[in-house]
């Protein structure tokens, strides 16, 4: 399975490989602290029609710009070509505006509390 993890935290940009690894050994997972160079990456996978991730782990609140703006970026046409691809935000935030938010996105899959947990990949990955 392939990983993308955006988050500008840099203890959740190192717990939650190793989370994802022990879950999934065989896993590969890019890292980004900064939004605009993942967007940039899914830019080019898309131009490229290279394999894209199986999962996408979204902070919400980042600088540059936030999760919800970095989904606001993909065009229909990008949409539909991540359509197999779940993007699940993560979030410390408790403010119910955000998961309300979050609902409105139809590339969204889940949205989680960090941290991520081994249970949490199993289950994506056995669904």
């Amino acid at each position: 399975m392939k990983y993308f993890l955006i988050d500008d935290d840099d203890i959740i940009s190192i717990i939650h490989p190793q989370i994802i690894q022990r879950a999934d050994p065989d896993s590969e997972i890019l890292v980004f602290k900064d939004s605009e160079e993942a967007f940039h990456e899914l830019k080019n996978i898309f131009l490229g029609k290279l394999k894209t991730p199986d999962f996408i782990f979204l902070d919400i609140n980042m600088p540059f710009l936030t999760g919800f703006e970095f989904l606001d970026q993909f065009t229909e046409e990008q949409r539909r070509y991540y359509s197999l691809t779940k993007f699940i935000i993560l979030s410390s935030s408790i403010d119910s505006r955000d998961l309300e938010k979050a609902k409105k996105y139809p590339m969204v899959y889940d949205f989680i509390h960090k941290p991520l947990t081994k249970e949490y990949i199993k289950s994506l990955i056995e669904a």
